[in-house]
């Protein structure tokens, strides 16, 4: 189980992948996911300055040259620490871009970790029903099944 949540249980011969599920109750929505592409960005120059519970930013690409649905994670001083996961993204840019209220913060820094598993963060945000009813496979409703923690 360990080997699966580092690797997320993705081969380099397959494209399954393991991820997080996106918990509903009622309006609201929350998930933990690690930061995609920190190897790429900013964050080990900024991971000594990262703290538990910190705000992040969330900001839309959609002129990013591979995927319109895109989503920058920033630091408030619009430092790049990577993306979400492209499994969220359509998701998470259509909320953003109704400006639908989300909130990410740091929930566990790893200063010592592969970059695949550096930062978790925790990402909380309100749900409307159109969405709801839009995204009925990509959501797990808490009220009827076990929960995470």
């Amino acid at each position: 189980m360990e080997i699966l949540r580092v690797t997320k249980g993705k081969t380099t011969t397959d494209s399954f992948e393991l991820v997080f599920p996106l918990l509903m109750d009622e309006n609201m929505l929350r998930v933990d996911f690690y930061i995609e592409g920190w190897r790429y960005y900013d964050g080990e120059k900024s991971l000594e300055t990262l703290e538990m519970g910190q705000e992040l930013k969330l900001v839309r690409e959609s002129n990013h040259q591979h995927d319109k649905y895109t989503v920058k994670i920033l630091l408030t001083d619009d430092t790049q620490l990577g993306y979400i996961p492209a499994v969220y993204a359509k998701f998470f840019s259509t909320l953003l871009k109704e400006d639908q209220f989300v909130s990410m913060t740091i929930k566990a820094i790893n200063k010592y970790g592969i970059p695949q598993i550096k930062v978790l963060v925790h990402v909380t945000g309100l749900l409307p029903l159109h969405l709801r009813e839009k995204y009925p496979n990509l959501l797990y409703p808490t009220q009827n099944k076990l929960e995470y923690t």
